[in-house]
This record gives C-alpha cells, sequence and structure tokens, in this order.
C-alpha cells in the first residue's frame, strides 16, 4: 500500500512539474540555445527557435531557425527564452 502511495505521489510531483515547464514554456515562446547535453546530434550554441509544444515527460521540442527540431530538456540543457 505504501509503494502504491508513493507511485502516486511522485506521479502528481512530475505532473505538476511538466505543468509548470508548460506555462514557463508556452507554444510560441522563442529561445536560444547556449549548450546541449546531445552529443549525438547536437544543434549549436547560439541557435534561435520557436517551442512548438512540451511532451507528457517534460522534453521542450523545438522548431529551430535552421531547420532542426530537437527537442530540450530543462535542467540539462542550457538555454535562455529571447525576450524584445
Amino acid at each position: 500500500m505504501e509503494y502504491i502511495n508513493l507511485m502516486e505521489g511522485m506521479n502528481i510531483m512530475r505532473q505538476r512539474n511538466v505543468e509548470a515547464i508548460r506555462r514557463k514554456y508556452p507554444e510560441g515562446t522563442r529561445i536560444r540555445l547556449l549548450r546541449t547535453m546531445d552529443d549525438i546530434q547536437p544543434v549549436e550554441a547560439g541557435q534561435e527557435g520557436t517551442v512548438a509544444f512540451v511532451d507528457s515527460i517534460g522534453t521542450i521540442h523545438m522548431k529551430w531557425d535552421n531547420g532542426r527540431s530537437l527537442g530540450i530538456i530543462p535542467d540539462e540543457d542550457k538555454f535562455e527564452i529571447i525576450t524584445d
């Protein structure tokens, strides 16, 4: 019984975290990549793009200006919101 309650609690925390990411980075938000942890097919630092959506695990899916579509992960990749 405790295990089930622990898992439910973790799922609720994860869901709240994903909702917070979605509020902070809604569709259309402009992002500038500073550093990515994806060593296999990285998007270059300094690349800019637009948030397409945030998935159920909190990955921010991007439409990069260079045509790429690699997602970024908060707390792993470094990026900033572009403000005018």
